[in-house]
């Protein structure tokens, strides 16, 4: 009947926690342990229900023959309750396997429309009350059938045998009948008894402390319940976890679930295919045709951020760059991974240590993935640039990949140039274009002055596509203007800080209309938490008020909470937001 709630809690590690500590997963050891106890729970529950459908055939068979050769001599109340009986196992029967086909598929699917998203996952939620209401039934049914015949028995007694030539088989033949009946209805009670136990068993190893949207381990003993029932119990207990996991986020995935909720909702079996071989089936799948695979895989690169070492696994990153260039849904989940891997290193690694995103492939021409982003930030078309800016900048957050862009810089002007002669000159050229109302005479214009210092250079132009996404002229989304501003900033200010109140003076006319909130914004735009904390330093940096954010929708994706509210944030947990972003902090590293 798998672990006790005791046995569970000790398998459970706080090595993966969220903001306030509340969000815990198994260790993958433990985790592949309680698989292994749902797969055999549901193996069972399938055995009883296969042993149901035996016995319950034999019972059709057996009555056909009782009713074909003493029907005359059935008393007519007897003759409809066999009749009932039958009716009534059919039914069960029939229920069961409809239930188990209706649970095979999607029954919940997000809007498609970004501004219909409900950011919650309505499945687990289905399929639970699905299956308590197809096994009560069931279980219902069953006992319905063991109330008849326990009626008939007391009031009409067990058949008594005769000794007539013609009736001498009767007797027996109803006892066995009725013995069928019996034994299926015990089976099938006990089928469905155990099948809302072990789901339910299940379900709080799912759910165990805070993480109350986790359903990897009831949605394997679903699958391989399923699996038993309709290709066989050889082919379920043949299904590899390993196998099921990309299967199931592929699953969430294709229904239109926000990644970052499917990360919390798979969050033990993501780590468990991290430690098993996921990364090396990661990188194959990359190269596959199917797009969901790819997808996936795109996207598990990032849901591993926080995993041991994930920093050295550098044949998946450089297996990333073939996907960022093109224009569907797995270079979204490529991009995105880029976003969340270096968003973190940003904030957790060893002094001293490469940035993963620097390091070149070997043998070939295509350069390190932070040179591939750049590229595809500079290139002209518009497609996927909210998702090109966001890698982007979390990856400015990185003080080693903004030494990396000056460094380049140096390298590429024909005098020597610090860091700080550096910083000088991207904000005199940036003066020069915020200073031009007419954009296309200031890039000329900006180039032509700082030929000498920004000729090829790559920083130079990167600051350039940032200032224009945020100027007047532009018309990107304002989520993609907040953080092309951040970056920005970012660059601006990692040569020489004292430098801060120079670009401010000049973009803060443009900073001010890019980044504001609108009666439009509060119908057809949501925003994240990190997109406020972006935004109010960005408005701090060129000193302007906070925006008041409680006129737009703002949403929480990490999943870590559950409450009347769902996903949206308001009053006191904006207010903590923008304080912490706009409060006087240590300049990113």
């Amino acid at each position: 009947m798998g672990p006790s709630l005791l046995t569970t809690s000790k398998a459970i590690d706080r090595s993966s926690s969220g903001k306030n500590g509340n969000i815990v997963r198994c260790q993958p050891k433990a985790f592949e342990q309680l698989a292994q106890n749902a797969k055999m729970q549901a193996l069972t529950v399938a055995g009883l229900e296969k042993l149901s459908l035996v016995v319950d055939i034999m019972g059709l068979i057996w009555a056909m023959a009782l009713l074909g050769g003493f029907a005359k001599h059935i008393a007519t109340w007897e003759f409809y309750l066999i009749s009932c009986l039958l009716l009534l196992e059919s039914f069960r029967l029939f229920i069961v396997h409809m239930m188990i086909k209706l649970l095979s598929f999607t029954l919940y699917r997000e809007k498609k429309s970004p501004y219909e998203f409900e950011f919650r996952d309505k499945q687990p939620e289905l399929i639970n009350l699905l299956n308590i209401l197809g096994q009560g039934f069931s279980g219902l049914i069953a006992f319905t059938s063991l109330c008849f015949i326990s009626l008939r028995i007391f009031v009409g007694g067990w058949p008594i045998f005769l000794s007539e030539n013609d009736l001498r088989n009767f007797a027996p033949s109803l006892s066995i009948f009725y013995i069928i009946v019996i034994l299926t209805s015990v089976i099938a009670c006990l089928s469905s008894l155990l099948h809302v136990l072990f789901r339910s068993i299940q379900k709080t190893n799912d759910t165990f402390q805070a993480n109350k949207l986790s359903n990897s381990l009831a949605a394997y003993y679903d699958t391989v319940y399923r699996m038993s029932i309709e290709d066989g119990m050889g082919t379920a207990a043949k299904l590899e976890l390993l196998d099921f996991g990309f299967t199931k986020l592929a699953s969430d995935l294709k229904r239109n679930i926000r990644p970052l909720l499917v990360r919390t909702l798979n969050r033990d079996i993501i780590s468990y295919l991290y430690e098993n071989g996921g990364v090396a089936m990661a990188r194959n799948h990359l190269n596959s045709d199917n797009l969901w695979k790819r997808t996936v895989a795109a996207n598990l690169a990032g849901f591993w951020t926080e995993e041991q070492k994930i920093e050295t696994q550098q044949d998946l990153f450089w297996s990333l760059q073939d996907l960022i260039f093109g224009g569907g849904i797995d270079a979204i989940a490529a991009l995105n991974s880029l976003e969340c891997l270096a968003r973190f290193w940003s904030t957790n690694y060893n002094k001293g240590q490469p940035h993963a995103f620097l390091v070149s492939k070997p043998f070939e021409n295509g350069g390190s993935m932070l040179d591939n982003l750049v590229k595809l930030v500079l290139m002209p078309t518009r497609s996927s640039m909210l998702f090109r800016i966001r890698a982007f900048e979390a990856c400015c957050r990185d003080a080693r990949v903004r030494e990396h862009l000056y460094q380049q810089n140096a390298r590429h002007c024909k005098l020597p140039m610090t860091r700080q002669a550096t910083s000088s000159r991207l904000n005199e050229l940036l003066v020069t274009i915020v200073g031009n109302h007419d954009e296309q005479d200031a890039h000329r214009k900006g180039n032509e002055e700082h030929e000498d210092v920004f000729s090829n250079d790559t920083l130079a132009q990167l600051c350039i596509k940032l200032a224009e996404m945020i100027s007047p002229q532009s018309r990107a989304r304002i989520v993609t203007k907040i953080y092309a501003a951040r970056a920005l900033m970012l660059l601006l200010l990692h040569g020489d800080e004292s430098r801060k109140d120079r670009a401010p003076s000049w973009l803060k006319d443009w900073v001010d209309k890019a980044i504001t909130i609108t009666q439009k914004d509060s119908q057809n735009q949501y925003f994240l938490e990190a997109d406020i904390e972006a935004a109010e330093k960005v408005r701090q940096w060129v000193n302007l008020p906070k925006l008041e954010w409680s006129l737009v929708r703002v949403v929480n994706l990490s999943g870590s909470r559950r409450d009347d509210r769902g996903a949206e944030l308001v009053g006191e947990e904006l207010d903590r937001i923008v304080s912490n972003a706009r409060c006087p902090c240590e300049f990113e590293r």
